[in-house]
């Protein structure tokens, strides 16, 4: 319940009033009243219009208004106009037309998004970069690209205000929004508290809604739940959202499953179930799902297994329904039903679904890391095309010197003279670049490995909560599905391998000064000080070697007498190497 909860919103937030409307096209009186006014005091007029002209699929009657409305911009000299109808032609284009290449869509709009720049109609330029980045985002996939144009987007809005540019707030919303979505959320909350510095309107009320909504996701994810209850809070409190509306609903879930990370139950159950049903009533079966999932959680805690089982069967029943499951909810079904299955002591399906769960984390886990490399191709792949791009330009001014050096003998040494310097220079930057792009790729690199390690560490810690909390659900410690999970939790010789590769790119030389220091250092041992410089208790360090604690303790004291220090403390010596 966590993007889930606010993506149903803000997918069409710049068609507001869509439904609302209807597809009637609208009158000519409406676009006459656009002549010659300032863009701030014709906003809600151009918003109505777009609404009726989006929601009618027949193209040769939306054009046919259109060329009218062109036809009285051209009679009474308003270019703002002409252009206003370039834009939105552009718009539709992209909206409606899927056969078509998408270069053709993003070379109409970046068209009048250069024309709105050349021309100084700022909101124009600002409306096309922002249909661009979405273009590249949503239907391109091509997320470097979308993420220059938004950027591009918010130097733009740096050069006017809310009052001039009432689209501000749905604008920095769009940007954080994108920023969300890679999982920057530091960089996102930035943009929503950009959104949320600016006053509320009637106009751009759903744009506030939903950066508060996001604010508190934000805050959420990076572990901060009280001020994410902060943010919720005045999601719920807005004066626009009645508690009849899915955006007050959506509000009190996210606040609802707060309570469900903190272990407040009671206060979760009342709020979560109100949110699955409002979700069902509006046909968001993702929604639903993700406010039945933590429900059936809380039940199976509370050893109410009847009322959790109709809450899996619910659940069940919402992702199917649905056309937008994500991996992580996924995953976190499964695990409530191996938990279930496992609290009625049918360890067969309680490992079943554990294995599902588990095959949903990696797909959700290897999904994430390819959109990353994804993004990163991209980028290089723009700086290549660049580079060539600048390489012809260099190449073409060469030939046009040479030339003229022919014609002008007098200056063709000094020409020569200048190109070949410009030339070493340019040899120069390029492996000054090359380096500079292998240290970045090495960073890259490092900075993979880091997170590689920090999962690896939560997967440890993760399965040992699993264990502990299977352990204290038996009444016997040894029960089949508890030795089946304790065995899964066990590092693997190849996952120690691949763990050893990520641990000594972040800490290089580490195993090797482990080993000068200590003579004779077994495996074991090595596999104990590794775990525990990435700070892991002993009890996950335990688990995840398949020993228990006391043989643990007893690796210890073996390594310290190596030492030749038996008042050193195990922390202390994985510092000093």
């Amino acid at each position: 319940m966590q993007l889930l909860m606010f993506k149903k919103l803000p997918v069409l937030l710049h068609l507001h009033l869509l439904l609302a409307l209807g597809i009637a096209l609208p009158c000519a009186a409406q676009y006459q009243k656009l002549s010659h006014v300032p863009y701030n005091q014709k906003v809600y007029i151009i918003d109505t219009l777009y609404g009726k002209l989006i929601a009618n699929k027949d193209t040769s009657q939306t054009h046919a208004f259109l060329r009218k409305m062109e036809a009285y911009g051209l009679q009474q000299q308003d270019r703002e106009m002409v252009l206003e109808v370039e834009l939105f032609k552009a718009y539709y284009y992209s909206y409606w037309t899927f056969n078509h290449p998408h270069d053709l869509v993003l070379k109409k709009l970046k068209a009048i998004a250069e024309k709105g720049r050349k021309e100084n109609y700022l909101h124009i330029e600002a409306r096309a970069l922002r249909v661009i980045g979405e273009f590249y985002w949503r239907r391109v996939g091509n997320y470097e690209l979308a993420t220059e144009y938004y950027l591009r987007l918010d130097k733009l809005l740096a050069k006017t205000n809310a009052v001039d540019f009432p689209n501000m707030a749905e604008y920095y919303y769009l940007i954080g929004e994108l920023f969300y979505f890679f999982k920057d959320y530091d960089t996102a909350k930035d943009y929503m508290q950009k959104a949320l510095s600016i006053a509320t309107t009637d106009f751009n009320w759903k744009a506030i809604w939903s950066a508060n909504n996001t604010m508190g996701l934000c805050y959420r994810q990076l572990g901060k739940l009280d001020s994410a209850d902060v943010f919720f809070n005045k999601a719920i409190q807005s004066k626009y959202v009645g508690s009849d509306d899915v955006r007050y609903s959506i509000s009190q879930g996210n606040i609802g499953y707060n309570y469900y990370l903190r272990g407040n139950y009671a206060s979760a159950i009342p709020l979560m179930e109100h949110d699955a049903k409002k979700a069902v009533t509006e046909l968001d079966w993702r929604l639903a799902a993700g406010a039945a999932v933590p429900l059936a959680d809380i039940y199976i805690k509370q050893k109410k297994y009847d009322i959790a089982w109709k809450w899996i069967e619910n659940a069940e029943y919402y992702l199917k329904k649905s056309f937008d499951r994500s991996l992580e909810l996924m995953d976190r079904f499964y695990s409530v039903k191996s938990a279930w299955y496992l609290a009625k002591g049918n360890a067969v399906l309680a490992n079943k679904y554990l294995d599902s769960a588990m095959r949903a984390k990696d797909e959700e886990e290897k999904r994430v890391s390819a959109l990353q490399l994804l993004r990163v191709q991209q980028k290089e792949h723009s700086q290549k095309l660049y580079a060539e791009r600048r390489e012809f330009l260099v190449k073409e001014n060469s030939k046009n010197k040479q030339l003229f050096a022919l014609l002008f003998v007098a200056l063709c040494l000094v020409a020569a003279s200048l190109l070949i310097y410009y030339l070493q220079r340019r040899k120069r930057l390029k492996i000054e670049a090359a380096k500079d792009a292998k240290l970045k790729l090495a960073s890259k690199e490092l900075e993979l490995a880091k997170q590689q390690l920090e999962k690896f560490a939560q997967t440890i810690a993760h399965n040992s909560r699993v264990i502990e909390d299977m352990q204290a659900a038996q009444e016997s410690n040894q029960s089949e599905a508890v030795e089946f999970v304790k065995k899964k939790a066990i590092i693997t010789d190849e996952s120690w391998d691949d763990f050893q590769q990520s641990f000594e790119k972040v800490h290089p030389t580490y195993i090797r000064r482990l080993k000068e220091k200590v003579t004779g250092v077994t495996l074991a041992e090595t596999k104990m000080v590794v775990l525990s410089k990435l700070r892991l208790s002993k009890q996950e360090m335990a688990h995840a070697l398949g020993v228990s604690p006391q043989s643990l303790r007893v690796t210890w004291h073996r390594l310290r007498k190596k030492t030749g220090n038996d008042e050193i403390q195990l922390e202390d010596f994985v510092d000093q190497i």
